[in-house]
């Protein structure tokens, strides 16, 4: 397949058929970091040491972004509700990463408004509102040129007509930064690729290895074809999420410092609920503060939080978690009326919290915190998707005098992700994209989705005009999407792209369309059939 290269600078592909030569690379060669956990924080780590010279594995147990990093609200926000908790420093920080993030990804992190509706009798009062935003946006970098305005009733019905009118004293209209997650997760893996590191997805950690009194790299096995492999590196990291705690203890049986919450969401279909921006919610059961925002056909709506102590792998959506926010839904549009059966998917994501005894759930810190020991393994725990490049250069920091570098300069300007590059100009590919028929629909959903690296489609195209039909009629998602996720993202399973490179599963269900039969073949005639990931 003849095309730039939409993987990166160091390799022109990212492909199933690369993984048995990766595979290899893992255990022939010697690396400064083995970083385990291939979601926000691992990715992260990995391409910031990979730029600062350091010889870096990423290894992921499953998809890249399979756990916590594909099931979050998919925002880059300061944290409004934070400051109830008095968590001002992150609140700080993150207000200034949302603008980072726009200027490195800024066709995966967009401008969202949000609305606040005010009424009598709320659980958080309205003078406490409307102080709560002001000091947010105080908090703001003057350079954002964000504001926020306050909504007259009429306003407000105006702007959401489905809202509740009894006890409506008004809303304040506020702004953040929204993004598709699993996909900021593939883009930064990419970067990370691009800086030299080797990357791969279902390769699970068995063992630490151990040498000397210290941690020496890890005993790796392959998902898919059960291979086994030693690999040696200087220091290990331990990026692995809500599994953190479990890693560490296969070293140390009385470590415990994770505090796992569950969070759940339901989508509902834009249809059901047509919103214009996204909503703050408060559950009239308990005050807890959630959202519920508008994303293409789609709306989430969520997090719930809650105290978890089982299993991480057998985290579920239950209905009691469905109900709670479908009663916070309904009290705020009672109108539309709405019920479990419109429902199209739900989702149920852990989050790794460091924490001390005594608190509740939502007053737990995002913070991260960064953790040196048994010798040999650092341990990030806890944090936040958008705090994710702040933990990564806290733990290169304190990982490079190990290595002999000198400290970590305060960095410059963070460099673009792949698809924040363009060796093309837009305009160029869409000419392109037009001429091989493909509608002003799917040019934008492929210039989001994709950014820069959308030049490599046209002539993806021309090779393959069939490429250019609707997977699912009625929806922006082309054929041509199938082998561009298996040839330069590493999607292994038809799950990969379905439900993590795109979003097509969910929005075909909203749409009431079934997903084509015909991919499952197309998946196994591209280069071969793949094997089935076997259960661990």
């Amino acid at each position: 397949m003849r095309s730039p290269s939409p993987a990166g600078d160091a390799d022109p592909t990212f492909s199933f058929r690369t993984r048995q030569e990766l595979l290899n690379q893992l255990s022939e060669r010697e690396f400064d970091l083995l970083v385990v956990g291939g979601g926000i924080t691992g990715a992260a780590i990995a391409h910031l040491a990979a730029r600062r010279g350091l010889r870096v594995a990423l290894v992921e147990k499953g998809d890249f972004a399979s756990g916590t990093s594909s099931r979050s609200s998919r925002l880059i926000h300061g944290g409004l509700r934070y400051l109830q908790h008095g968590q001002v420093g992150i609140v700080y920080h993150s207000l200034r990463e949302q603008l980072v993030l726009a200027q490195t990804a800024p066709h995966l992190v967009r401008r969202q408004s949000f609305l606040l509706p005010v009424y009598r009798g709320s659980p958080v009062p309205p003078w406490m509102i409307s102080l709560l935003v002001a000091v947010y946006h105080g908090l703001r970098p003057r350079r954002s040129g964000l504001a926020y305005e306050h909504l007259t009733p009429r306003a407000t019905l105006h702007l959401e007509g489905l809202l509740r009118q009894d006890g409506l004293l008004g809303a304040l209209l506020y702004h953040e930064f929204a993004t598709h997650d699993a996909r900021l997760v593939l883009e930064t893996v990419l970067a990370a690729r691009a800086e030299g590191a080797a990357t791969l997805n279902y390769i699970g950690l068995v063992d630490f290895l151990v040498g000397g009194g210290r941690v020496v790299g890890g005993v790796l096995r392959d998902q898919l074809t059960r291979q086994v492999v030693d690999v040696r590196a200087k220091a290990v990291v331990n990026a692995a999420g809500p599994w953190s705690d479990a890693l560490v203890r296969t070293l140390d049986p009385k470590r415990h410092r994770l505090r796992l919450t569950k969070g759940v969401h339901i989508i509902l279909p834009h249809h059901r609920l047509p919103l214009s921006v996204g909503v703050n919610l408060f559950s009239p059961r308990d005050g807890r503060a959630f959202m519920a925002r508008p994303a293409g056909n789609l709306v989430f709506v969520g997090p719930t939080e809650t105290d978890y102590e089982d299993d991480p792998a057998a985290v579920t959506a239950e209905p009691v978690d469905r109900d709670y926010l479908l009663q916070t839904i309904n009290a705020y549009f009672p109108a539309a009326r709405i019920s479990s059966a419109d429902v199209v998917g739900m989702t149920a994501g852990l989050r790794p919290l460091y924490d001390r005894p005594g608190r509740a759930a939502g007053e737990v810190s995002r913070s991260y915190e960064i953790v040196w020991g048994p010798e040999g393994l650092l341990s990030v725990l806890g944090g936040k998707l958008t705090l994710h490049r702040l933990a990564a250069q806290e733990a290169v920091r304190f990982l490079e005098p190990r290595f002999g570098h000198g400290p970590m300069s305060p960095n410059g300007a963070a460099p673009l992700l792949p698809g924040g590059r363009w060796d093309q100009p837009a305009e160029w590919i869409a000419v392109q994209l037009r001429a091989s028929g493909v509608t002003p629909e799917t040019i934008e959903h492929l210039m989001v989705t994709y950014g820069g690296r959308s030049a490599a489609l046209p002539e993806m195209l021309r090779d393959h005009p069939e490429w250019g039909e609707p997977l699912v009629p009625g929806l922006p998602h082309i054929w041509a999407e199938i082998p561009f996720a298996r040839e330069w993202e590493m999607a292994v399973q038809p799950e990969d792209y379905l439900l993590r490179r795109s979003d097509l599963a969910l929005m075909a269900a909203a749409a009431g369309r079934a997903l084509p039969e015909t991919i499952g073949p197309l998946w196994e005639s591209l280069s071969g059939r793949v094997p089935v990931r076997q259960s661990t």
